[in-house]
C-alpha cells in the first residue's frame, strides 16, 4: 500500500482490522443469504452490479457479488476502501466529475464506471466494510433507494453477529457433543498435544518422549489417519473429519473411536466416543450374516437337489410307459419341474439370494431344453436375444414357469406336420418395465383361441403366473403366434420365492 494511501486511513485501523477478524468472514465460501442481499440491492437501486465488501490491511474481498466477476482487487483501487473512512456512506453520483476517482482504472478503462453508493457495515462502530452498487451511467439515487441501502447494511451487520456468534458457540460445541470420551486440543503443525482429558490422558502420559512431550503420534497408530492430518494445511479450513480409528489405550490394547476432527487456525480439534462394543457388535452381526447366507445356500442346493430327484422320477415314468399322452405329460411335468431347479440352482452359484440375472437364466433354459428335445424336434431352431434383466426371485419363478410353458407350447403344437420352424426369444428392459416376447413362424393359434378361457393345463398356468406378475398379456397370430408379457420390475420386493402359487 502507498504512503498516501496509509495516510488516509482511519486512525483506528488496528482496532478495525482485529474486530474484522473476530467475524471469520475473510475468504470464506458463499452463503445464500448474502447472495441474496446483493441481488436485492442491485434491483432495488436499479443498476447492474452489488457487492458485499469487506475490507482488511491490504485488500478488498467481496463476500456477495452481482455483476462482476473478480472476487478481490488491492484495497487503496477500490471505491470502499474511500467509504470506509466516512461515517455511514459514500455516494458519487457522476465519477468523471470526482478528482478522488476520475482517473482510477475503473472509470478511465472498461467497465467505465460511473456511478458509486456504498454504506458501511460496522461493528462496535468500527467500519468493517460495505453493501455497495455500481452503475455504468451518472445516476441519483431516490430516498427510499439510500433507506433500502442503508436497511441492508444493517442486516450484513446482523448476519455478522450471528457467525461471530456461531463461531464462539461451535468453539464451545465442539466439547460438549454428548458425552465425548475423547477430547483433544492439539497443535497442527507440530502434532503437539496441549489439552485432553482424563480418558487419554494414561495413553499420552505413558507414550511421551523423554522430554515428556505429548503428541498425537502417541496416540494414534494410524498411519492413513495422521498422513490425512499432516496434508491438512490450509488455513480457516470449515472442514470436519468424521472418521473411525483406533487407539491405544493404557494397557496398549486397541480401542475403536469414532472421531470429529475440526481444524480452526493452527489447531486440531479432536472429540470422539469409544465404539468398541459397536464393533464388537457389528463383528458379530457379520458372522451371523454370513452363517444366515451359508445356511440359505444350503436351502437352495437341497432344494435344486430335491427338485432333481423329482425331475428324475419323472423321467422314469416316462421312459416306463408307452402311453404317448402320459408321456408328454410327464414331460411337461419334467420340464416345470426342472425350470424350478434351475432357478434354484442359479441362486446358489451367484451367491444373490434375492434376485435372478434373468436373461443369463434364458441361456440356461433354452441350453437345457435344446439337449432335452434334441432328438424328437432337431428341425426346430430355438434362439433368443436378451437385454441384462436383474429379477426379483417373486418374480423370476412365475416369469421362468410362463417362458417354459410357451416354449412347450410352440414345440408341441406350432410346427405340425411342418418340416422346419423356429422360436425366438426376446427379453427387453426399459426404465422399470420389463418385456417378455416368444414369437414362432408356425401354424398360429385357433381363430376362437381365449386366452383366460383355454381349459388345457399350460394356459391355466400361465394365466396364474402373469395375474402373480400383475402383466399385461398380448397375444397375436399373423404368420405364427406370439405372447407378448409387460410388467413392472420389482427388484427391491422382499420375501420368499414360496409366494408362487397356482390358482386351478
Amino acid at each position: 500500500m502507498t504512503e498516501n494511501a496509509m495516510a488516509s486511513i482511519a486512525p483506528h485501523e488496528t482496532n478495525r482490522i482485529q474486530e474484522l477478524k473476530r467475524f471469520n468472514i475473510m475468504d470464506s465460501g458463499t452463503e445464500s443469504e448474502f447472495d441474496n442481499l446483493v441481488t436485492l440491492a442491485a434491483q432495488i437501486c436499479e443498476v447492474p452490479v452489488a457487492q458485499i465488501n469487506f475490507i482488511d490491511d491490504t485488500r478488498q474481498w467481496s463476500k456477495a457479488k452481482v455483476g462482476v466477476e473478480f472476487t478481490e482487487i488491492p484495497r487503496e483501487v477500490g471505491f470502499c476502501h474511500h467509504t470506509i473512512q466516512q461515517e455511514s456512506f459514500m455516494i458519487v453520483e457522476n465519477t468523471l466529475d470526482d478528482d478522488r476517482f476520475n482517473e482510477m482504472p475503473f472509470v478511465k478503462d472498461a467497465p467505465g464506471v460511473r456511478f458509486y453508493a456504498g454504506f458501511n457495515v460496522r461493528s462496535n462502530a468500527l467500519n468493517m466494510g460495505t453493501i455497495c452498487v455500481i452503475g455504468l451511467e451518472p445516476k441519483q439515487l431516490q430516498d427510499h433507494q439510500k433507506k433500502a441501502l442503508e436497511t441492508l447494511a444493517k442486516e450484513v451487520e446482523a448476519r455478522l453477529e450471528l457467525r461471530r456468534r456461531n463461531i464462539e458457540l461451535d468453539t464451545i460445541s465442539r466439547f460438549l457433543e454428548s458425552s465425548v470420551d475423547v477430547m483433544i486440543v492439539a497443535d497442527a503443525n507440530t502434532f503437539r498435544v496441549e489439552k485432553y482429558t482424563s480418558q487419554v490422558a494414561a495413553v499420552l502420559e505413558d507414550g511421551s518422549d523423554r522430554h515428556g512431550i505429548l503428541s498425537l503420534y502417541n496416540l494414534f497408530t494410524d498411519v492413513e489417519l495422521l498422513a490425512k492430518l499432516k496434508a491438512w494445511n490450509y488455513p480457516n479450513s470449515n472442514h470436519t473429519l468424521n472418521i473411525e480409528t483406533v487407539l491405544n489405550d493404557e494397557d496398549s490394547k486397541l480401542r475403536h473411536v469414532a472421531l470429529n476432527i475440526h481444524k480452526n487456525g493452527d489447531k486440531f480439534y479432536l472429540s470422539g466416543n469409544d465404539i468398541s462394543h459397536k464393533k464388537q457388535y457389528q463383528a458379530s452381526l457379520e458372522r451371523s450374516l454370513e452363517e444366515k447366507n451359508v445356511l440359505l445356500a444350503e436351502i437352495h442346493h437341497r432344494v435344486k437337489n430335491n427338485l432333481a430327484v423329482i425331475s428324475s422320477f419323472l423321467q422314469l415314468e416316462e421312459f416306463k410307459t408307452e402311453n404317448e399322452a402320459v408321456q408328454r405329460s410327464l414331460f411337461s411335468n419334467y420340464m416345470r419341474v426342472n425350470t424350478m431347479a434351475l432357478i434354484h440352482e442359479q441362486l446358489y452359484q451367484e451367491s444373490d439370494f434375492t434376485a435372478v440375472i434373468f436373461d443369463q437364466y434364458i441361456h440356461n433354459l433354452i441350453k437345457e431344453t435344446r439337449e432335452k428335445r434334441a432328438s424328437k424336434f432337431s428341425h426346430i431352431s430355438l434362439n433368443y436375444t436378451a437385454d441384462y434383466v436383474l429379477l426379483n426371485i417373486n418374480q423370476a419363478l412365475p416369469c421362468a414357469l410362463i417362458l417354459n410353458e410357451l416354449i412347450a407350447n410352440a414345440y408341441e403344437y406350432a410346427f405340425f406336420d411342418r418340416d422346419s420352424g423356429n422360436i425366438h426369444i426376446t427379453l427387453k428392459q426399459v426404465d422399470d418395465e420389463v418385456l417378455l416376447t416368444v414369437e414362432d413362424d408356425g401354424i398360429g393359434l385357433p381363430e376362437d383361441f381365449v386366452f383366460e378361457q383355454s381349459p388345457t393345463l399350460g394356459a391355466t398356468l400361465m394365466y396364474s403366473y402373469s395375474d402373480q406378475l400383475n402383466a399385461e398379456v398380448d397375444i397375436q397370430s399373423k404368420n405364427g403366434s406370439r405372447f407378448e408379457l409387460r410388467f413392472k420390475s420389482q427388484r427391491d420386493l422382499k420375501g420368499s420365492a414360496s409366494s408362487v402359487s397356482i390358482a386351478v
